[in-house]
């Protein structure tokens, strides 16, 4: 397991495990488990067929899923909090809190109680480091790895879907009052056995994000003359998700899909304004001064899914880091979100 990889966890983990915050003291006999306001999607999960309308689609997966069902245009479209029956998994500990959308590859699980109840994190398609590692376990016929050495009481399972790039179904589960690990086995047989049936995906209309492949919003070309050098598409783990780097030079150019509230409304770095063709968009420097994310909200969440946030929206981000061919970072990374909106379906 890489550095990265620890601290990425030991990140999430402190988020999962403590409930009033890293570095606090809880009294778990009083304080119960408070769940965080999650963003939300305009689409809500179904058992028919999706059905995408409109932009840029495909696949972009360098690499071999073990099954196509795992492939990620495959898994682009699946509802991740349709995957576990909480009731049947998690019951036993208590009524199940409604399922809470995180992303469009990632759910929240939990039941009402304290701090020892089980809450449980899904997400699809996730990078995972194998390495030289040979995995003996087998859950719902994925090769499998278990790991509860980063923090007391949370065990992470992940389900192999393909190697070289590794990536993986991952749960993070964390659970005081009983065995996470096993409880993380069992749901990930739980969301295996769904992704299968097709039981749980998103119902795509006019003008969705979801269902759109990232890796399309630019060509090479494109890239290439944002980033003023020779450019292809690198291996991304999200499936809304995709990043461009310059072969020669650290120059990179990623977009990303996303769920989240109006980006203006949660900026830090003194955003700016700026005009995405028609479309109102902010800009804003990292802390480093050497990248910039130029995001605006391009469709609000509809419809009646009790899993999500009604205040949210499908975000778009299109991030350069560097500075091209001596180019600011926020000026190439406009250019490059002009090219990617020009192809969007009309919300």
């Amino acid at each position: 397991m890489t550095v990265r990889r620890i601290a990425a966890l030991l990140a999430s983990t402190c988020a999962l495990a403590l409930l009033a915050g890293c570095g606090t003291t809880v009294n778990t006999a009083k304080e119960t488990f408070k769940r965080t306001t999650v963003p939300a999607t305009a689409v809500t999960s179904g058992t028919g067929g999706p059905s995408p309308t409109g932009g840029p689609t495909g696949s972009e997966d360098p690499g071999h899923p073990v099954d196509p069902i795992y492939a990620r245009d495959k898994l682009r479209l699946v509802y991740p909090c349709g995957l576990v029956d909480t009731k049947a998994i998690m019951g036993s500990s208590g009524e199940p809190e409604q399922p809470e959308l995180q992303d469009y590859n990632k759910c929240f699980f939990t039941v009402k109680g304290d701090s020892s109840v089980p809450r449980a994190y899904v997400t699809l398609d996730e990078h995972t480091y194998v390495g030289d590692d040979d995995p003996k376990t087998t859950v719902a016929g994925l090769t499998a790895t278990t790991d509860d050495t980063i923090s007391q009481g949370t065990c992470f399972v992940e389900g192999i879907i393909q190697r070289d790039p590794d990536r993986s179904i991952t749960l993070q589960v964390h659970w005081d009052g009983g065995d996470a690990c096993d409880l993380g086995k069992k749901l990930l047989e739980s969301v295996v056995k769904n992704i299968k049936a097709g039981s749980s995906l998103y119902r795509v209309a006019q003008g969705n994000l979801v269902n759109l492949d990232p890796c399309a919003s630019l060509s090479d070309s494109e890239a290439t003359s944002v980033l003023a050098g020779s450019a292809k598409p690198d291996d991304e783990a999200d499936p809304h998700d995709c990043n461009w780097s310059a072969e020669s030079g650290g120059e990179t150019v990623r977009v990303h899909y996303l769920l989240g509230p109006d980006p203006s409304s949660v900026a830090t770095e003194s955003p700016k304004p700026v005009k995405v063709n028609s479309v109102d968009g902010i800009s804003e420097k990292d802390s480093s001064g050497d990248g910039c994310t130029v995001s605006w909200k391009h469709k609000p969440v509809t419809g009646d899914n009790p899993d999500v946030d009604p205040s949210w929206f499908e975000v778009v981000e299109v991030a350069v880091d560097g500075k091209p061919g001596g180019k600011d970072s926020c000026e190439a990374a406009l250019t490059a979100a002009k090219l990617v909106q020009s192809k969007l379906p009309a919300p």
